[in-house]
């Protein structure tokens, strides 16, 4: 009803950034991550900006997955932007998603 009495375009099916988000590398994560499990979000070669998008649209695609703020307490991580891992995580299995973009399932801590 907005857009016939505002002229007003509503958005598309994909959230909107501020930064260039790889949307479709992060929805496949989402379908990789299993519910439920931890996951720590890697970005250490990305602006703030990105970093803060990235955020977002990890919460949005990874739930009912539960971020957590300490890579060794997690089971996953989602890295984005740069190879490495965080100190003190080794990798199990690795799932590249795009250039720079993979998802790690690690060994627990």
């Amino acid at each position: 009803p907005v857009s016939r009495l505002a002229a007003y375009d509503g958005d598309g099916p994909e959230p909107q950034y501020d930064a260039r988000v790889d949307a479709a590398a992060l929805r496949r994560a989402g379908e990789l991550v299993p519910d439920g499990a931890r996951y720590y979000l890697n970005m250490p070669h990305v602006s703030p900006l990105l970093a803060g998008n990235v955020k977002a649209a990890a919460q949005l695609f990874l739930s009912p997955a539960l971020p957590v703020r300490d890579p060794r307490a997690a089971r996953w991580v989602l890295h984005y932007g740069g190879p490495g891992l965080p100190p003190g995580v080794r990798a199990e299995t690795t799932v590249p998603l795009a250039p720079g973009i993979a998802v790690v399932h690690v060994r627990p801590s």
